[in-house]
């Protein structure tokens, strides 16, 4: 049964800000975070290092497999589409690029899909971003699964997935000739803020470059 169109397409971004103290105003935090930073790049040989670690995120291409912590990832194709019956509805003005990849949960433990849209950006003119108070942020891409198009919610351990990762680019940006993804690893570790366990902290492990291909219709094929 194919679901219902979604009644409503407003963009659902809630940001979260935690209360400071007077002394940890937003300006002092702001000074001492900067500081930090700054000491943190001189001690690890300046911002040459820095462009230096980016440029060895190795690039795949497709059919490749690689690891990003906590998933193991292969990459199958790129395809733009403006919708997807029953399971891709773009906003208005926006089109699909979509990444169909295999993932598996290489972790003793479940993990929550989020996880992994958190840890995967799209390198394409014209992605969707959301306002946050400091500055625009490309959108979490939609997850669904590739079986039966329904939402992908949790990676349970070991087993493969297949999965169509979906962002929205702007019809008014051209359609790429091929698309970048970046995959980030995690560390499983436990909040200082709340002490709850979770996968944090990511890096950028690997990109993907793949040609983007239209999605035939049924009347085409």
């Amino acid at each position: 049964m194919t679901p219902d169109r979604p009644p409503s397409r407003l963009r659902r971004a809630t940001a979260w800000y935690g209360a400071v103290s007077d002394i940890l105003t937003p300006q002092r935090l702001a000074l001492v975070a900067g500081a930090l930073a700054l000491g943190a790049v001189g001690i690890f040989g300046g911002w040459d290092a820095v462009s230096d670690a980016d440029d060895e995120v190795p690039t795949y291409g497709s059919g490749a497999e690689f690891v990003a912590t906590p998933f193991e990832v292969s990459t199958q194709r790129a395809r733009v589409f403006d919708e997807l019956a029953g399971a891709f509805y773009a906003e208005d003005g926006y089109r699909y690029i979509a990444l169909l990849v295999d993932v598996t949960n290489t972790s003793d433990r479940p993990v929550p899909a989020y996880t992994l849209s958190e840890s995967i950006s799209l390198d394409v003119h014209g992605v969707r971003t959301i306002e946050l108070e400091d500055g625009p942020k490309q959108a979490r891409p939609t997850i669904l699964r590739g079986i039966d198009g329904l939402t992908q919610y949790t990676f349970q351990p070991g087993l493969t997935t297949n999965v169509v990762i979906g962002w929205q680019q702007e019809v008014s940006a051209a359609i790429p000739d091929d698309a970048t993804i970046v995959f980030s690893g995690n560390i499983w570790r436990r909040s200082t803020l709340d002490d709850s366990l979770g996968w944090r902290d990511p890096v950028p492990a690997a990109r993907v470059t793949l040609p983007v291909e239209p999605l035939e219709s049924e009347d085409e094929s």
